[in-house]
């Protein structure tokens, strides 16, 4: 008698067969290409294993970002950021658009003469006429127009200088006329004339502005501007764009404005946590006729009394029989002074001197004993306890093993 067996399709088979190959390949490939295989890509909370870029460091790396200032200040200080001593002033000068060789205007009961003058202009500026007057024969009538409108009429004398601010004059071309018109019963009247200009008159304002970065913690301390004016006359002082003080005369003594809050935090940008570069733009100008030497301007910033702060920083680093980098970034320095590197469990304390703390890049090479303790999986964790007896503001801790 024979046996009827369950026949098993092939298709079952395949599968069976594809599960298997697929188990034998995630057991003998790397574990964290197995894990990015069933898990997908993945990130953790940790800080090892990133540098400041946002790019992936070595596996040797750790770095920390630092979100707050280190340090403190016991007292208010002052620091004055210099503008420098400049000139500012308003002067007008004189330049001559047009001159004539020496002529005769004559005038008779047959008719009068005349004389133009053309010129181009600029609403901006002011214009004069010039008559030097030679000679008069008889007691004629001289009149002037511009564009055709008369706005001076008179009696010439010979040898009179006659100076005539002209009328608003229009934008481009404008023509200033001289006649000579027949006055009484005399059968002919004669002007000579042994020049005729016509002046134009340009002001300089040379006003100054000058910009300056200081460095500054958050909403903290006031702001001031400081300077001597030397010179007379209007001169108007701003900090970006808003007046501080409008001058009549000169002092020739130190002046102190505070710049208000609201230019101050105008000028802060946004994003910034305890650090605030603010840039102002201060400038100094002048009205009509004045002159100014504005000597030793500066920002000064107040900084109030800051409470001391150091923070511990957890960190994990690979163990490693060389040598590490510690680089610890400065964005600035409010106030230098020694900062001090604590470590535990080791023990070890290591410190940047006053003298050497820089903006940017700070470098300490620590042995391998600073990171003591027992290693897990070949990593050594603790953690580094930041202090300072000045007042810095930080961006990031990182470490780097040399081998």
């Amino acid at each position: 008698m024979s046996e009827d067996r369950e026949r098993i399709p092939a298709a079952v088979v395949l599968i069976i067969f594809l599960i298997g190959a697929v188990v034998v390949y995630l057991v003998t490939i790397p574990q964290p290409v197995a894990y990015r295989l069933i898990f997908g890509n993945f990130s953790t909370s940790s800080h090892t294993g990133t540098n400041n870029s946002g790019n992936v460091a070595p596996p040797s790396s750790f770095y920390y970002p630092i979100t707050s200032y280190l340090g403190g200040n016991p007292a208010a200080t002052n620091s004055t950021y210099p503008l420098g001593t400049f000139g500012a002033s308003y002067s007008e000068y004189n330049s001559s658009l047009s001159s004539s060789s020496p002529f005769t205007l004559t005038s008779s009961i047959f008719g009068s003469s005349s004389y133009n003058a053309g010129f181009n202009a600029s609403a901006e500026d002011s214009y004069f006429l010039l008559l030097d007057v030679g000679s008069v024969s008889g007691n004629p009538t001289l009149k002037v127009a511009l564009n055709g409108n008369y706005f001076y009429q008179s009696t010439p004398a010979s040898n009179e200088h006659i100076l005539l601010r002209l009328p608003q004059a229009s934008s481009g071309n404008n023509i200033v006329s001289i006649y000579n018109y027949l006055n009484g019963f005399a059968l002919t009247q004669a002007i000579s004339f042994t020049n005729v200009s016509v002046i134009q008159q340009y002001s300089n304002n040379v006003s100054h502005y000058s910009s300056v970065t200081p460095v500054t913690l958050s909403g903290l301390g006031n702001y001031y501007l400081q300077f001597t004016p030397i010179g007379y006359g209007n001169l108007s002082v701003t900090v970006n764009g808003y007046q501080l003080t409008q001058l009549s005369s000169s002092s020739d003594v130190p002046l102190t404005f505070i710049i208000p809050p609201s230019v101050v935090n105008q000028a802060i940008k946004p994003g910034n946590a305890a650090i605030m570069p603010i840039t102002f733009n201060a400038g100094f100008s002048v009205g009509q006729k004045s002159t100014y030497e504005v000597a030793n301007a500066a920002i000064i910033y107040t900084m109030p009394e800051v409470n001391s702060a150091s923070m511990t920083i957890p960190y994990t680093v690979k163990e490693t029989t060389g040598e590490y980098i510690l680089t610890f970034y400065v964005n600035n320095i409010l106030k230098q002074g020694n900062v001090t590197f604590s470590l535990y469990p080791s023990g070890q304390t290591f410190q940047i001197a006053a003298s050497n703390l820089v903006t940017g890049d700070n470098i300490l090479i620590l042995p391998n004993s600073a990171f003591g303790g027992q290693a897990v999986s070949g990593n050594l964790t603790g953690t580094v306890t930041l202090s300072t007896n000045g007042l810095v503001i930080p961006s990031y801790l990182a470490i780097k093993s040399t081998s």
